[in-house]
């Protein structure tokens, strides 16, 4: 299975799935066809591959947890704790445990990253950086839970990958130059693994270098692949933040590694990268 992955966090991903017959299936084993489920939720395509057997009510459990993320923890739903903190109607010291625990989480993370990410962007509180990854990661521990082995969870280009696709062959993804969808410039294999990216070629400068402030202008976007999606979307954030240093700095991240594609559009990556080539 190939999925094109945009250089964009609200993209739609192009899913091109092999065709599979049943016949093939019992021919190889393999007994399980994957199938799609999308939803809008944070108001972007939440889009799972899951096998044809799973429980409807396992999947309405999925979509749902992320809903419930969504209600709590958006910076556009009028009703949520996150937009009652930022309107002052919540000092931040009284949010709730699990919102606290996300914080707690954001202050390590900005110490992991040496400042570089951070939920407070010219003092307003802003944890949209961190929740979607840890929603991934809340989401898809449901399906761990109930031992679905083989899946791939995508939130609007960040991507949880669990076992394989069908005939037991490794979860692809296909990523799209920045200003150019119709070329794919690197073809990763992330079975068992995670990646998120990072970007300005759709939505702009919304990442800002929070240490120096002003925009990034020498990368374009920067794809970051490891075992964590939560951990893998901070990094991303980070190091697009750093500009083309950020790739550097990623090198020494333990477990992670990164591709970046700078203005000329040639790319520069972690020496590690090449593991995930397909």
């Amino acid at each position: 299975m190939l999925t094109v992955l945009e250089y964009a966090s609200a993209s739609v991903l192009v899913f091109q799935p092999i065709h599979t017959t049943k016949k093939t299936l019992k021919m190889t084993g393999w007994d399980t066809n994957m199938k799609s489920h999308t939803q809008i939720i944070m108001g972007m395509p939440v889009i799972l591959q899951l096998p044809d057997k799973t429980p409807q009510r396992l999947i309405d459990d999925v979509f749902g947890r992320l809903v419930e993320i969504d209600q709590r923890y958006s910076t556009y739903i009028s009703t949520s704790e996150v937009s009652k903190i930022r309107g002052g109607d919540i000092d931040i010291s009284k949010a709730s445990e699990e919102l606290l625990g996300i914080l707690d989480l954001a202050e390590f993370a900005k110490k992991q990253t040496n400042g570089y990410f951070d939920v407070f962007h010219e003092g307003e509180f802003d944890p949209s950086g961190i929740v979607k990854g840890w929603a991934i990661a809340q989401a898809a521990a449901i399906l761990d839970r109930a031992e679905i082995d083989d899946f791939l969870f995508e939130i609007a280009g960040d991507m949880r990958s669990s076992g394989y696709f069908e005939l037991g062959l490794p979860w692809k993804v296909g990523i799209r130059a920045p200003f150019e969808p119709s070329k794919i410039v690197k073809v990763l294999s992330i079975s068992g693994a995670c990646i998120a990216t990072s970007g300005t070629s759709e939505r702009g400068q919304h990442i800002y270098d929070p240490l120096h402030g002003g925009s990034i202008e020498d990368i374009l976007s920067i794809s970051v692949v490891g075992p964590d999606i939560m951990w893998a979307d901070i990094y991303a954030t980070a190091a697009f933040a750093m500009g083309r240093s950020g790739i550097e700095w990623l090198e020494k991240v333990p477990d992670y590694d990164g591709f970046a594609i700078l203005p000329d559009m040639t790319g520069i990556s972690t020496s590690g990268f090449s593991k995930y080539l397909a």
